[in-house]
């Protein structure tokens, strides 16, 4: 699946299993970053869909289903297919620590620059989005 930002590549979902070489949309990100209004609407997009697709591999991870997950979270199942959804963007961070805290994680949000972030799409995919829970790391 490829998604689209002003009729440019955004984002190929192929990416996250490995099926795509990084390489050249990292050097066609730099190029097209050059434009400002371009770059921080590819990085807002880029930002829903990793939100959107870390909840979803965690959730694998954990072996559990939407439902499950809603459960520990303490919603209900529709509201976990919502944030699993990578157009959603109306993330708040009361949610995003109930999520955290189901997993038993925590919820880290920072600043950075267009340059970490160009970093941190490159390295995309589903070892670099799993986590381990405290007790799963003092095993």
């Amino acid at each position: 699946m490829i998604f689209f930002l002003r009729n440019k590549k955004l984002f190929d979902y192929k990416a996250l299993r490995g099926g795509v070489n990084m390489n050249g949309l990292v050097k066609s990100l730099k190029r097209a970053f050059r434009d400002k209004q371009y770059r921080h609407g590819y990085v807002d997009d880029f930002l829903n869909v990793s939100i959107a697709t870390q909840i979803k591999v965690l959730r694998e991870q954990c072996g559990w289903s939407q439902k499950e997950l809603a459960d520990q979270a303490g919603m209900l199942q529709p509201r976990i297919s919502v944030l699993e959804n990578i157009n959603y963007s109306s993330w708040s961070i009361k949610v995003l620590k109930k999520i955290a805290e189901a997993f038993d994680l925590t919820l880290c949000v920072s600043f950075e620059s267009f340059g970490r972030r160009v970093k941190d799409i490159e390295k995309f995919g589903r070892k670099e989005l799993e986590r381990n829970s405290f007790n799963d790391a003092h095993q």
